[in-house]
């Protein structure tokens, strides 16, 4: 629910995720949901409620995760994004959905500092795993485990979340 240049982070993440034309759009909430449904009421999205997520990401995965699969048709894959990441662009994501498209068996995840970790996108072929997911990890567990199966492409702007007051400050001054 934090602003950066005028627009809620879930709001612009949401803009910057419908500009891809994706079927569609779930939003998984947890803490203060009500706030934030109500920030997104007017916006075509389902969301999804973690009322466990203070266990961690993991859970939230798991709760999107189903979402997504219990819908009349379910995906071919998801894309787990991250509104605290507010320097992602649409022409970030574009990059990690083609390469799905190009790879449909491969875990697609960005690359930065060392690292992988969302955004990422998840064939089918590992939803079951995705929503076993628990604690404070997310999906790094499988990001290790299926290295053999991924692409990682660069996206240094992943690296930028705001976690804190003093990350939120940091993001401010980029205004």
């Amino acid at each position: 629910l934090l602003s950066f240049r005028g627009e809620l982070l879930v709001r612009r993440l949401i803009r910057e995720l419908q500009s891809l034309h994706l079927v569609e759009l779930i939003v998984v909430t947890g803490a203060h949901s009500a706030n934030v449904e109500s920030a997104i009421a007017d916006l075509p999205v389902i969301t999804a409620h973690n009322p466990a997520w203070e266990a961690g990401m993991g859970g939230s995965v798991a709760t999107g995760v189903e979402a997504a699969t219990s819908r009349e048709v379910a995906p071919d894959a998801v894309l787990l994004t991250l509104a605290d990441q507010p320097l992602i662009e649409a022409a970030h994501l574009r990059l990690l959905c083609q390469q799905g498209k190009e790879h449909p068996a491969s875990i697609v995840a960005a690359a930065y500092e060392g690292t992988v970790g969302v955004p990422a996108l998840f064939p089918s072929a590992f939803f079951s795993e995705l929503q076993a997911l628990k604690g404070h990890k997310g999906a790094k567990p499988l990001f290790a485990r299926y290295r053999g199966n991924m692409l990682a492409y660069p996206i240094p702007e992943a690296a930028f979340d705001v976690d804190t007051p003093e990350d939120y400050q940091s993001l401010l001054k980029r205004e």
